[in-house]
């Protein structure tokens, strides 16, 4: 009766002793009153083992090989605990390291969602490759869940069992798409695992080992023939999946084995190179024969590529500057609707055509201003000759004054001197910005006929009203006003940079 009273825990530590008759024990001090957890569960969570008194527990247990509490039988709980020992007790006892009816792995659909060929990779890497497991999933073969903890001992010990290394489990797969150790997948393979056995996800094993930068692992898989050229569910290749992990031995490893350079056209595997911005592998695949102006339904390499140094690159393999994609915009166009000044140097310069009607210049050209791109409207007044003031643009010379951007200023006020007397959208004009902001533009911006009004000198708008002046003399804002009137007048620069600067010190 005194047993009645004791949990599993008081049972196992009695039965350290050697002088304990475990055989006393009887069923009811076994296993938890309401519920199928039995001390099995205790054994293999507290790592207790004394294996002959588990075998005198499973026999007085008699139906011992059932779910515990969390869904799980004995022999996998065995497994996720990586007990060894337990397992090899639980097979001689009869435990089937295979299931009565075969499960076939879920029917694969396309990632709806896509995004020039990355959204789908970024996908199964992130969620597919690397997936979340848990125990009891009633679909776990013993012998995934010894590849899943990737214990070598329990994989070659559930083999020699006859464990069937094919077996597939719904969206997992065979135990070769679930190890991450190269050891295991050898084992498999030995035993006749298939090398292209394609998971729920509609991808082969080789296709995880990539994902998981598991490089032995993948050599192996390439060593006894897995095709490189297989593709997944959302049609892409091991190559534009390595493409995108931006591992050089893989793409070295895949190439070497025969590996389709060009990829299908909806994923080829150099497009991914570019849009990961790794030089090197797109170097590497235009070396090989990689088609540089193949397009997919975003376009050519050269139009995806947001990148001035990969545009380089691509030019000098031959890419067709003013290719057009399915809605007729070439890179230039794409690349002035993104704002990309660095891409817009290099297109224009390598020839690209910019005379299009279809480029809107106007926010291209002022927010090169604004971000003070001193190469890209050098190009846009020089080689394009474009003249805001005929086009009626935004005049950007206040911008640049204000932005501390002279020389962009000066570039303007030089190629376009129509531009002096124009306002802005907030009717500043050039004259007006130099006084306050560059005093040292005005001569320049007189020079070139800018002629200042009396809206130019109006201090007041950034000032307390009821504030007067008597720096330098001057006792009023009409003094000033005059002052520099006068000065502008007489074009002494030295007296207006002086006289703003006072200003300067007393209203901001």
């Amino acid at each position: 009766m005194t047993m009645d009273y004791l949990d599993f825990r008081d049972i196992l530590y009695l039965c350290q002793d050697p002088e304990f008759p475990v055989s006393s024990l009887l069923r009811r001090h076994l296993i938890a009153e309401r519920s199928s957890y039995s001390i099995l569960q205790e054994v293999i969570d507290d790592d207790w083992s004394i294996i002959p008194a588990i075998k005198v527990f499973m026999q007085t247990l008699g139906t011992w090989n059932v779910p515990g509490p969390s869904g799980i039988l004995p022999l996998n709980e065995a497994i996720v605990y990586e007990r060894a020992d337990l397992c090899r007790l639980f097979i001689a006892a009869g435990a089937r390291v295979n299931s009565l009816v075969q499960t076939e792995p879920h029917e694969s659909s396309p990632t709806l969602f896509r995004r020039r060929g990355m959204d789908e990779i970024d996908h199964f890497i992130h969620y597919e490759a690397n997936f979340y497991w848990a125990p009891n999933d009633p679909d776990f073969e013993p012998l995934h869940l010894a590849a899943i903890v990737n214990n070598l001992d329990i994989v070659d010990l559930l083999l020699e069992h006859d464990a069937n290394p094919n077996a597939l489990v719904g969206s997992y797969g065979s135990p070769l798409h679930l190890t991450k150790d190269y050891r295991i997948a050898q084992s498999l393979i030995s035993k006749g695992a298939n090398i292209n056995a394609l998971n729920g996800a509609g991808s082969p094993p080789l296709f995880m080992a990539i994902a998981r930068r598991r490089e032995p692992f993948a050599r192996q898989l390439l060593d006894a023939g897995a095709d490189v050229n297989i593709y997944n569910k959302d049609k892409v290749s091991a190559l534009a999946l390595a493409c995108k992990i931006g591992y050089p031995n893989f793409i070295y490893q895949l190439i070497g084995a025969g590996c389709d350079v060009q990829g299908l056209p909806s994923n080829p595997s150099l497009h991914i190179a570019v849009l990961n911005r790794n030089q090197g592998i797109a170097q590497f695949l235009l070396d090989r024969g990689a088609n540089v102006n193949q397009q997919n339904e975003y376009g050519t390499t050269l139009h995806v590529t947001q990148c001035g140094e990969m545009a380089e690159i691509l030019l000098a393999y031959g890419a067709d500057v003013d290719a057009q994609d399915a809605d007729g915009d070439t890179p230039l166009m794409l690349n002035v609707i993104r704002r990309n000044h660095e891409m817009f140097n290099v297109l224009l310069t390598a020839g690209a055509d910019w005379k299009s009607p279809k480029i809107d210049w106007d926010d291209f050209i002022y927010d090169a201003v604004y971000s003070g791109k001193y190469t890209t409207v050098k190009l846009l007044l020089t080689h394009c000759k474009i003249k805001i003031s005929k086009e009626k643009y935004l005049n950007p010379i206040p911008c640049a004054i204000e932005h501390g951007h002279e020389g962009i200023a000066r570039l303007l006020i030089e190629n376009d001197p129509d531009l002096v007397n124009q306002p802005d959208d907030e009717g500043i004009t050039p004259i007006s910005a130099a006084i306050q902001w560059r005093p040292t533009l005005v001569a320049e911006l007189l020079a070139a006929g800018a002629i200042p009004t009396d809206s130019d000198l109006d201090f007041d708008s950034d000032t307390d009203p009821g504030q007067d002046s008597d720096s330098d003399g001057l006792d009023s804002r009409e003094d000033l006003r005059a002052a520099v009137a006068k000065a502008l007048k007489d074009q002494d620069m030295d007296t207006v940079n002086a006289l703003m600067e006072s200003w300067k010190k007393t209203y901001t």
